[in-house]
């Protein structure tokens, strides 16, 4: 399965970007976690967000979850990243 996400972000012109999230890659037993923002002017932003599993049952024994518990926990506080503007 892979969800994906292209965002993209028009702020006013009074409004300036200062920063953005560093790209972030994470792989897992089976799953693969890749976020990119860019900056492509001082008042747009986009971001593209890609979630890949490969995961052969529709559920999680407590070994395998175990195991990607922390790559997963790394992957939820990704999605709480900011961009920042001024």
């Amino acid at each position: 399965m892979t969800a994906s996400e292209d965002s993209t972000f028009e702020f006013p012109s009074s409004v300036e970007v200062t920063s953005v999230p560093r790209p972030v890659s994470i792989a897992a037993d089976g799953v693969r976690f890749d976020m990119h923002y860019e900056t492509r002017d001082v008042h747009t932003v986009s971001g593209t967000i890609v979630l890949r599993t490969d995961h052969p049952r529709a559920f999680c024994t407590p070994e395998y979850y175990a195991r990607v518990r922390p790559d997963l926990a790394r992957i939820a506080a990704s999605l709480r990243v900011q961009i920042l503007y001024k």
